[in-house]
């Protein structure tokens, strides 16, 4: 669903010399970049001020003052990330990224001139022109636009995980997972699920220590059942995660959540279309369920329209 991608400055400072339609070019590329990609830096947060003297002109115009718009977004949405780490060797930035993007988890490299990739990289190469035809966009653009959908049994739970959460969660520093009925189901699917996706997240979770996990749920009974459990499956490389549970309750006995599910980070939100109870305890395998793409923005508004049925969060031990 969420996929990690390297653009060169040069792509955009190549737009930017082809005037209308070079800037009109990079204007889609970077509109699918905001649905459901994340741009890799060095660790140094070099690729900014390289975009900034790429797109440097004294005449602004429409094409170049969109370019800039959307840039700014992917900020904002916390879309770009460091990574790459220059060992001062003299190597270029490029051979810097190529060397490392196996290890980077890179979908795509996108830069103006272009090779192909080393045999058994697992990762796309490509310039502007070529960028609708590769394998990636499309399967990017499928994701973005219908989702997945699975019937019950169709992945075992680690290439399940691996293909809707690893990267979604990897450079994560705030996940909020929010299913009204989590808490008083709180048992078999429910339990081997959440038990999964913490194990998934103590391996690829970038920086766990300051991070910070939030369950949004209904008030039930069962509340400190859930917050044992949740303590009992906290694995050791997430020891200094944050685990919060925020419990909601209408006085009125009306909805306090809302009807969907979702997991919502900092940067990306999904809808999970049966909720968090996505693996089956009995088969070790995915049930049947829907997997949507949305804006964090929009769900966390969503969310923080029922705070007022909120109990303050408890702080899982």
């Amino acid at each position: 669903m969420v996929f990690f991608v390297y653009l060169d400055p040069g792509v955009l400072g190549d737009a930017k010399r082809g005037g209308a339609l070079g800037l009109q070019a990079v204007t889609p590329v970077l509109r699918a970049m905001l649905q459901n990609c994340i741009l890799l830096d060095f660790d140094d947060w070099r690729w900014e001020p390289a975009v900034k003297r790429a797109l440097a002109s004294d005449a602004g115009s429409f094409d170049l003052s969109l370019v800039k718009k959307l840039l700014v977004q992917l900020k904002k949405k916390e879309r770009i990330v460091p990574f790459f780490r220059d060992d001062y060797s003299g190597a270029g930035d490029m051979q810097i990224v190529t060397a490392q993007a196996t290890a980077a988890e890179v979908d795509l490299i996108l830069a103006p001139s272009t090779g192909p990739p080393p045999a058994g990289t697992g990762y796309e190469v490509a310039d502007l022109l070529g960028h609708q035809q590769t394998a990636f966009e499309e399967r990017r653009a499928e994701a973005a636009a219908n989702g997945r959908e699975y019937s019950g049994g169709e992945l075992a739970e680690e290439p399940f995980l691996d293909l809707n959460f690893r990267k979604l969660l990897r450079f994560a520093s705030r996940v909020d997972i929010c299913d009204a009925i989590f808490g008083r189901k709180f048992a078999d699917s429910y339990e081997y699920s959440i038990k999964a996706l913490l194990v998934l997240m103590g391996g690829v979770l970038a920086d766990p220590d300051n991070a910070t996990l939030t369950i949004h749920c209904e008030q039930s009974n069962r509340n400190g059942h859930l917050l044992t459990q949740l303590a009992a499956h906290r694995p050791a490389a997430l020891k200094n995660l944050r685990i919060e549970v925020s419990f909601y309750q209408n006085a009125a006995g009306g909805q306090c959540l809302p009807h969907e599910r979702y997991l919502v980070t900092n940067q990306v939100a999904l809808e999970i279309g049966r909720g968090m109870d996505f693996l089956d305890k009995a088969t070790g395998r995915n049930r049947d369920l829907s997997i949507n793409l949305k804006d964090s923005a929009t769900v966390r508004a969503k969310i923080g329209a029922y705070a007022a049925f909120a109990a303050a969060p408890v702080r899982v031990a």
